[in-house]
């Protein structure tokens, strides 16, 4: 009969994999090291019982399944369908919304034409960060916490863009240092993406 520490790490690396995460990715969601993963899915140690809770939130299973033999084999099948679907349906409503962005600026275009015969086409310029902030609510509440830095740093630069062009439109003078700004701030981004990381895997 295995050991509990060894039914325990296969359960969590089983889990893990029918998520599509990797070590590191787990790591973070549990505030952990991706070292810690490791040792627990080779049976080398055992997490505690909050970490135990945690990750039955996380994957929405009980903590009998758990720290049970072959219970997870028996529902990896329809597990799997389900956490597709889930998935899929995470998709199709992100995208869903971004596109409500996108046709409510065509709307207002359209309108802008009709009623005062000018052409707003900067309207679809700020759909663009507009996306991204929505972008990353979403990702914030059900996505990979890896894709953060790399949404806030699309944001940054394209409202820097947006205001450099809209300034430009009404103005006509060109602010192009305007993107300077945008060093500082995705330094800082990157800084506290790195921060983040570290204390994680100090834990």
């Amino acid at each position: 009969m295995k050991e509990l520490k060894e039914i325990i790490g296969n359960n969590i690396s089983l889990l893990r994999k029918q998520n599509d995460m990797t070590q590191q990715e787990l790591a973070e969601e549990l505030a952990y090291s991706d070292k810690s993963i490791s040792k627990w899915e080779r049976g080398e140690a055992s997490p505690d019982i909050e970490v135990l809770v945690k990750i039955s939130e996380l994957f929405q299973i009980s903590i009998d399944s758990l720290l049970s033999e072959n219970t997870l084999d028996e529902q990896q099948i329809s597990d799997k369908k389900k956490q597709g679907q889930i998935k899929a349906n995470k998709i199709i409503i992100t995208c869903l919304s971004i596109s409500a962005i996108w046709l409510i600026a065509t709307v207002l275009f359209i309108t802008g034409k009709f009623f005062n015969n000018k052409l707003n086409w900067p309207i679809f310029i700020w759909a663009i960060p507009l996306s991204c902030v929505l972008l990353l609510i979403f990702n914030c509440i059900w996505g990979k916490k890896t894709l953060i830095c790399f949404i806030v740093s699309l944001i940054v630069w394209s409202l820097i863009s947006c205001f450099h062009l809209q300034f430009l439109l009404n103005t006509g003078y060109n602010i192009w240092y305007i993107y300077f700004l945008g060093i500082p701030l995705q330094v800082a981004a990157i800084l506290w993406h790195i921060l983040i990381k570290t204390s994680k895997r100090n834990k």
